[in-house]
């Protein structure tokens, strides 16, 4: 799909970030709790993906590859930094609540949509983050396993336990 051949056809590496530096910025942000830090580092996301392609080519998955290059990239900021421990994920992007709305039913969604963010933020880091990257970025188990570096078990257990406390968080809010 993509050209190695020609890294001087850029219009891959557009259609790329285009797609994938939303999600990739959320994701980063999540870790880093800063704006500026958290751009520069999908930034060099992209260009270490750009500047490497010749030599993983052979790489099935794109989109899990970036958030690989991401994550490690958010992990040695944070050591550089002294920030060695995980920052919580305090916004979940409204993404979550795509769907367009009349003006009345605006209200409601808004109040929705914060009940979820705030369940969602509730939640432990790594149930968190792999709650995130399967249910709102669309992930496999597999490849959420591969970017948080752990089994495809802990992974699916930290999914079922998300759904859990979020539908016990959310009906006390009803």
């Amino acid at each position: 799909m993509w050209d190695v051949e020609d890294k001087s056809d850029y219009t891959d590496l557009k259609i790329l970030m285009g797609k994938y530096s939303s999600p990739l910025f959320l994701f980063v942000y999540g870790f880093i709790h800063n704006k500026e830090v958290a751009e520069e580092i999908v930034s060099e996301t992209f260009v270490r993906y750009w500047t490497g392609m010749d030599r993983i080519f052979h790489i099935k998955n794109v989109q899990a590859w970036l958030y690989v290059i991401a994550r490690n990239l958010s992990v040695s900021y944070l050591r550089e930094s002294g920030k060695v421990k995980m920052q919580s994920i305090d916004d979940v992007p409204d993404i979550l609540i795509k769907a367009s709305y009349s003006d009345g039913e605006q209200e409601e969604t808004d109040a929705a949509g914060e009940s979820l963010r705030e369940a969602i933020s509730s939640l432990p880091p790594k149930c968190r983050m792999a709650f995130l990257l399967a249910k709102v970025n669309g992930l496999k188990h597999k490849e959420v396993a591969r970017i948080m570096n752990i089994s495809e078990l802990t992974v699916k257990n930290h999914i079922s336990y998300a759904i859990r406390k979020l539908s016990e968080k959310l009906k006390d809010t009803d």
